[in-house]
Formats: structure tokens, sequence, C-alpha cells
């Protein structure tokens, strides 16, 4: 058995050793391997390559054991398995980490005056300005970003509530003019300026009874968080501004919820998947949404439903039962895969509202949001394998993570995102490379699925990669 873990090797360009998208879900330092391991599988030898460092979403990364073992001619298996020697988490903590740190700090009494500062740095996500400055010089503005929070915070308490938005724990007085200021004093240096950051600032007075149970005090803050999200993403009014205010501002939500569900005020919209190669129609994905008025607006914008698993089971039952009475019935063997609450897959909710649905003769799937394959703490893995194993079928959202659990994945759906395919198709000398960790798929019976197929050239080069499904008006050919 060989073992590869030399960077040093010849006969690689080292244009494709930085690639896309094969090698962006690894790693920078662990690319070279990643080519090299590849080239070796090549000639039928077994590679083990251990702790590789992959992407996991939200530039966090986790560490894998991987093999690559030969399986015929030109085909290999890639095995990934979690390593028990994980990286620390470099800068601020994830955000459940945080956001239970936060919530100890509030349970205790007599604690000072505190708040909780959520920014957002639309710099972050903004592809014209990583297009300029590249890759490493963006990741040297994130650094300097969160370094300059952790300075601002109370004993560098910062946390990543996502990919551009940060938790900073700070003194009620913190200006937040002035601490965005020195943010963007840090970022000048890579020739970000404050105007180029583009952020969005909202806080909450960390005001709670210290005698409130930890749970609650956890929800409080999560709540909080999920509507900073949604102002930010959504434009929605960002609500109150004391912790202890949140408290009805989520029994109004649970009332609106409840309400809508008990009178029926429920849309459900459908998107077709098609073959790419024929356009026929092979799964319908439902997607459901409450109606107040004027306004069909999804649950999960109003409540963090991951935090209240009874209703969210509740609405996820009533979002499957409208989805068949509506989609269901023109032709019952095409799977229609209803977007479900992280609680309705863990709960095991999910595998008995499947089986008293094929009792009445529908196939029903299920896109449950929340869910990491890739993460230690995912409870939901377990009932992925087995509706899998059950014949359900799942669809995953995150094509990163999912990766970490290839074989075991065997029928499932898994969503390429359409910038994702768009990055592709500028780059067509890279398609060999991509083809080739496309096949890893395609061995063990996982569909890859192209959402957003906009352009019949977009189509014709998913075709090209072997991505059998697309959703998009270019996805029928005719």
């Amino acid at each position: 058995m060989a073992t590869s873990g030399d960077t040093s090797f010849t006969g690689v360009d080292e244009e494709l050793v930085d690639a896309k998208p094969l090698f962006s879900l690894f790693a920078v330092d662990d690319r070279a391997t990643v080519m090299a391991a590849l080239t070796e599988a090549t000639a039928q030898a077994e590679i083990e390559l251990p702790e590789l460092r992959i992407l996991s979403g939200g530039d966090q990364e986790a560490a894998f054991d991987i093999t690559i073992q030969p399986a015929g001619p030109d085909k290999f298996w890639v095995l990934f398995v979690l390593s028990p020697n994980q990286p620390g988490p470099p800068g601020p903590a994830q955000k459940e980490d945080f956001l239970d740190a936060v919530a100890e700090r509030l349970g205790v009494a007599d604690a000072p005056a505190m708040q909780m500062i959520m920014v957002d740095f639309e710099a972050l996500r903004d592809p014209e300005l990583r297009e300029k400055l590249g890759d490493d010089a963006m990741q040297d503005v994130r650094s300097s970003i969160e370094g300059a929070l952790t300075e601002v915070a109370v004993d560098g308490q910062v946390g990543r509530l996502d990919a551009t938005s940060y938790g900073v724990l700070s003194p009620i007085d913190q200006d937040q003019d002035q601490m965005i200021a020195t943010v963007a004093e840090a970022t000048e240096e890579f020739g970000v300026s404050e105007s180029d950051l583009g952020t969005a600032v909202e806080s909450v007075e960390l005001d709670a009874n210290a005698d409130a149970e930890p749970e609650d005090l956890r929800g409080l803050l999560s709540h909080t968080a999920h509507k900073f999200y949604q102002t930010v993403r959504k434009g929605t009014p960002f609500g109150a501004a004391k912790i202890s205010e949140v408290t009805e501002e989520i029994a109004q939500a649970i009332q609106l919820i409840e309400t809508a569900l008990e009178r029926g005020d429920i849309s459900v919209t459908s998107r077709e998947v098609r073959r790419i190669t024929d356009g026929d129609i092979s799964l319908c994905l439902a997607h459901g949404a409450l109606v107040f008025g004027d306004e069909i607006v999804p649950a999960d914008q109003l409540l963090v439903m991951e935090d209240h698993p009874e209703l969210a089971g509740r609405h996820d039952r009533y979002m499957v039962a409208i989805a068949l009475e509506t989609f269901g019935q023109a032709d019952p063997s095409t799977p229609v895969i209803v977007d479900i609450a992280l609680p309705t897959l863990e709960s095991g909710e999910a595998s008995r509202i499947a089986e008293e649905m094929a009792g009445l003769g529908y196939r029903i799937g299920f896109r449950p949001h929340g869910l990491d394959m890739a993460s230690s703490r995912s409870k939901g893995a377990r009932q992925v394998y087995q509706l899998l194993k059950e014949g359900v079928p799942v669809w995953l959202m995150n094509f990163a993570t999912a990766i970490s659990k290839t074989r075991r994945l065997r029928g499932a759906y898994v969503e390429v995102s359409a910038t994702f395919l768009r990055d592709l198709s500028f780059q067509p000398e890279r398609n060999k490379l991509m083809s080739r960790f496309l096949k890893i798929w395609h061995d063990v019976e996982v569909s890859l699925v192209a959402l957003n197929v906009d352009s019949k050239n977009l189509a014709l080069f998913m075709s090209k990669l072997g991505i059998a499904y697309g959703v998009g008006i270019a996805a029928d050919p005719s």
C-alpha cells in the first residue's frame, strides 16, 4: 500500500492543481497532494491520504482520511472517513458554539450590560471583488475583518453566523460606527475601503433574566441571528432591540404559522426536474409556503423551525399532503420531493410519512434543510441512509459536505448550484478533471441535479460532464 503526502512531484501542470471545481473542495495547501494521488491511482496503485482538509462550507475545514482504491481500468473508489484529528477552528467560533457561549454569559447573575452586534460584509460574497483581488487576498481581507472584530469584542467572543456575517459580544456602549471604522482600517491594507465592505449592522441588548433556562436563552439568540439573516438577505424589518422582547416575537411567529396551517392558507409550488438528455420529467420538486393576504412566506422565514420540532413536523405533514394532492395525481410513479425541516428528518417522522404515503400509492421524497452530512453533530445522516435503504428519494442541498458519505448515498440526488456550473462553463479546458470527479458519483448511483439551467449552452455543457438532471427553462431540450 502506497502513501502519498509529498506535494513536490513532477509532470503536473500547476494551473490544473488550482483548477476548479475539483480542487475547490480541498484546502489550497492539499491540492497538489490530491493531484498526485489521482495520477498514481490511474496506475492501479492504492493510495492513502491521511488528514486532508476539505472545505465543509462557509470557509470552514474538516479533516478526512481519504483512500483511493482501483476498481478497474480508469475507474477507482474514493473513500472519505472523518479523521479523529480535526483542525482547531481558526479565528471566530462556529455559530452554534458562539450562541452557546453568549447564552452562558446571559445566565450569570449581575453580569455587566452587554449587547450582541451582528454585522454582514457584502464584500465577502462579491464575485467581482474576488476576481479583482484574487483568492489569497480575499482570505487576507477576511482574516483582517475577523481580527478587528475580535479586538473590540468582550473577551474576543466573535462567532461566524454564516459565510459573510459575524456576531460580536460587546459592551452595551460599543459604538457601531467606530467598530466598522476599525474594521475598514484593517482591510484598507488590501485595497478594500469602508464603502467597499458593504456592511449591514444590527444589535440586540442582552437584558434577559439571568434565571431563565439556558435552552430558552439559546433559543432567543438563535431567533435573533435568524432575524438578522432575513434582514440582510430578504430586507425584512429586524424588530426587537432587546433580547427580552424576542420571546414575544417568537410567540407571534408561532401563532401566525399555526393559524395559517389550521385555515389551510398554504401555497405549494413545484419545479420539474428533467433528464437533460431527453427532457423527460423525472421528479417534481415541491416548495411549501404560508399565505398571509397577498404575501406568500415560507415558515422558516418567520421562525427557526429547528428549534420547534413539533410544529415543524406538523407543518411538513401539511405540505406533503398538499403537494401530493396538487402534483402527485397525474403520475403517482413520479416521485414528489418536498422540502422538510431538519427535526422532521432527525425524529424519524419523514420515514413514517413516506411509509404512510407509499401505502396510498404515492412516492414521496425529501429535501431536508439545514442538514450537514459532514458534521460530526449531524443526527440526520443515519435517517438519510435509512430512507435511501428503504427506497425513499433524498435530495441533498450541500454538494461539498455530501461528498464525505459517497458510498452510502446510493440513490440520492445532490444539487449543484448555478453559480458553480457557470464558473465551470467559463473553463472548458478543465472539464476532463471535473468529469473524473463526477464519475465517482455516477459509479455509486448518486445523481447530480443542476439548478437554474437557463441556457442551452449550459445544458449541453452539463450533459458533457455527465450531469443527468436539470431544473430550469433550458433543461428541456425540446
